[in-house]
């Protein structure tokens, strides 16, 4: 019969004691054992022992001073006792502190003494599982724990997104009905106006309210292109693709698509680059929102025969991009509301052209998603220069 994978170390200084407990129980259990104390933690450092057997009169350290030493270095291995009758009350003393399963005396019975191992052993093995069973509790209990936490920021994220979709929503609806809905109102007033009464307006009236008409239509796409790239912002956070663009092409390219709306107001478009061209590193999409927004504006609040330069300056790793009007300016206490999420600005151009402020806070959302900054500079009837910077192509 092969010995059970439980491992017993007994202790004693008298060479017959060792042999007969060896003998008497080699085939059941391994057996370890040793004639003092310092030999007897030897064998503890090297092995895993499950049960500890000691003698208690041994010379130099006693066997209640070596279970000392285990029970502090190796709590779960189970301790006991074997002794004579004279050393029962001391035993008996130190039985609690210890934590001393079982003392036996001398001679022992062979029968009677495995009997107690089985139980010491059963013992172990049932403290054993109670330990594996409270750590498996623990790392459920902090898996489970983890879950909870991750769910609960989960949930808070979903509600954090729910708050801002409804905030989001309200403002829609606040420009949808404050500053769409009215020149729309207006338009249909002014058509429904022609078709009820067309005979009685000149040539002249006419051409004049087709042009009003025209320039309503204008403010009204620009504010629903603008409202839609905002939420879809809001809605969407994907990251800009930036790749090298001439910063040169990059502006002569959004000029153009404003020249004829700088020309009904007789304001003229003009750049302003260093000598040699230079490549940023943008979004081509972003930028071009950014500056048709900030070209449109200065068009917007610039009267006739004004002045808009678009420049740009580069420096080690980013280039200044700056649109300086000629226009009407802008208060101080407008400019600290400017770029803020919590107030959307509604103005009138020099032609009463519309404008919510939503295009500006669109641009600080983009220019930052490029990794970079925008700034406002102005004076109430002076003018006003807007500058963002983006990379540098390397």
């Amino acid at each position: 019969m092969p010995a059970s994978p439980y491992k017993i170390l007994f202790v004693d200084d008298e060479e017959n004691n060792l042999i007969a407990f060896k003998n008497a129980f080699f085939r059941t259990y391994t057996i370890f054992t040793a004639s003092s104390a310092s030999q007897g933690l030897d064998v503890l450092e090297k092995y895993s022992i499950h049960l500890v057997i000691t003698d208690q009169r041994m010379p130099q350290v006693s066997g209640l001073e070596f279970l000392t030493i285990v029970k502090e270095k190796y709590p779960l291995a189970i301790r006991m006792v074997i002794t004579g009758y004279s050393d029962v009350e001391v035993i008996m003393r130190a039985f609690n502190e210890l934590d001393i399963f079982h003392y036996a005396l001398k001679p022992w019975n062979n029968q009677e003494l495995k009997i107690i191992i089985d139980n010491a052993l059963t013992k172990y093995q049932l403290t054993s599982d109670n330990i594996c069973l409270i750590k498996q509790l623990q790392q459920a209990n902090e898996s489970l724990e983890e879950k909870v936490k991750l769910r609960t920021q989960e949930l808070e994220q979903k509600n954090e997104e729910y708050a801002q979709l409804n905030a989001l929503k309200d403002k829609l609806f606040s420009i949808i009905s404050h500053d769409i809905r009215s020149p729309l109102a207006s338009l249909s007033a002014l058509v429904n106006m022609f078709l009820n009464y067309k005979d009685i307006f000149s040539e002249e009236e006419v051409h004049e309210a087709m042009s009003d008409m025209k320039h309503s239509l204008v403010d009204i796409t620009e504010m629903l292109n603008n409202l839609l790239s905002w939420a879809q912002a809001q809605i969407q956070n994907t990251e800009p693709l930036l790749e090298a663009h001439s910063i040169g092409s990059t502006l002569q390219k959004n000029i153009r698509a404003y020249q004829a709306m700088a020309a009904h107001k007789n304001i003229a478009i003009l750049t302003e680059l260093p000598a040699g061209d230079f490549q940023v590193q943008i979004d081509e999409n972003i930028t071009s929102l950014i500056l048709r927004n900030l070209i449109s504006n200065a068009i917007k609040f610039t009267p006739e025969h004004g002045q808009i330069i678009l420049s740009s300056v580069a420096e080690k790793e980013y280039a200044t991009i700056s649109v300086t009007d000629t226009g009407v300016g802008i208060s101080e206490e407008t400019l600290t509301k400017l770029f803020s999420n919590e107030h959307l600005i509604t103005s009138l151009g020099t032609a009463q052209e519309k404008g919510t402020g939503l295009g500006l806070k669109l641009c600080k959302e983009y220019v930052e998603k490029q990794g970079g900054v925008i700034s406002v500079q102005s004076r109430l009837q002076k003018g006003t220069v807007f500058s963002f910077t983006v990379p540098v192509s390397k």
